[in-house]
């Protein structure tokens, strides 16, 4: 797990858009990340971020407006040999041809990757047997549930056993049965088999729990890069979580006139949530206490407050979009 399989070195991707009055876009703005073996590295951000923009440009079907990325140790995103060392799951399913059975895109992904014919059979035998497709090995892809689709489309991807794998939202679409499922063989891909994995997803939670560590990208440019436990210091440990018994409006206006109204939240269970920062909540807690004293409130908790992997990103990308706009002021 030492080595980097993918470098991705200041990359970026520039477009013309529009006829009448053409004007350049920079879909990826100079991201600089690395993919180790056997890590799974998942790259998040909203739509129009450049995840899929990126996802292509590793996989070779678009050419970076400049700088490098290497595969193993290899520069030319054209040459055969660097597209022999990657597999690729494109959003929708879209690297299988669905008039054909799955183990007819076996045999063709196979050969258009130059595998041998005898390799071909065993290989193709053992993945659909893995994926739980023997049944449906003969059946039109097209009359497949979205889950198998899925499968086959990994199936595909990995019938020349490459080092790497793009997987562009694996589970889209997908029950929790087959989400399960494909997290599992996510995991073992990477962890048992030493493929390194670049993962895009809108899932949150399949990001947290499978990622090694975690890119969140916006309007191109590569905002913060660490573990997820990484990612939750950046606010978990200067941010506290006040819980007290919801009171009338007067206690609540009272306590607004201190702390600022986006602090507030009414939760499920008919209490009031605080949220603040360290030094508000340490600037601020003697008059909070003197405030609940007046009204015969207790706490019900104080706590660190600990993100989940989607609020982490709305802050990152908050204050991603606040700091553009700084810059454009200036």
């Amino acid at each position: 797990m030492l080595d980097n399989v993918i470098e991705v070195k200041n990359v970026s991707k520039t477009y013309k858009s529009g006829l009448l009055h053409p004007h350049l876009i920079k879909a990826v703005d100079g991201i600089n990340f690395d993919i180790k073996k056997g890590e799974i590295f998942g790259l998040l951000g909203p739509n129009g971020a450049g995840k899929t923009t990126t996802v292509k440009m590793i996989a070779g079907l678009i050419k970076p407006t400049s700088g490098e990325i290497l595969v193993n140790g290899q520069t030319s995103v054209r040459s055969k040999t660097y597209m022999d060392l990657i597999g690729s799951v494109l959003e929708g399913n879209r690297n299988i041809f669905w008039n054909m059975s799955p183990i007819e895109n076996l045999y063709y992904f196979g050969r258009l990757r130059d595998v041998k014919e005898t390799y071909i059979k065993s290989r193709a035998y053992e993945l659909i047997s893995e994926f739980d497709l023997i049944e449906k090995k003969d059946e039109s892809v097209g009359k497949l549930s979205r889950g198998m689709q899925q499968k086959v489309a990994l199936c595909c991807a990995l019938i020349s056993d490459p080092p790497v794998l793009l997987v562009d939202e694996p589970t889209l679409g997908l029950d929790v049965q087959s989400t399960k499922k494909i997290k599992s063989m996510l995991l073992n891909m990477a962890h048992e088999r030493e493929k390194s994995i670049l993962l895009t997803t809108h899932d949150m939670r399949l990001a947290s729990e499978i990622s090694d560590r975690i890119g969140i990208i916006n309007k191109g440019k590569l905002i913060k890069i660490g573990t997820f436990e990484e990612l939750k210091q950046l606010f978990s440990s200067s941010e506290y979580k006040i819980t007290i018994p919801v009171q009338d409006k007067t206690f609540k206006e009272e306590l607004s006139n201190l702390i600022p109204e986006d602090a507030f939240s009414d939760n499920e269970n008919g209490e009031l949530s605080i949220v603040m920062n360290f030094n508000v909540f340490y600037d601020k807690f003697s008059s909070v206490v003197d405030i609940m004293k007046r009204y015969h409130v207790i706490f019900q908790s104080i706590e660190k407050k600990e993100y989940n992997l989607e609020e982490i990103f709305l802050k990152l990308i908050e204050e991603g979009e606040n700091e553009i706009s700084k810059n454009a002021l200036r």
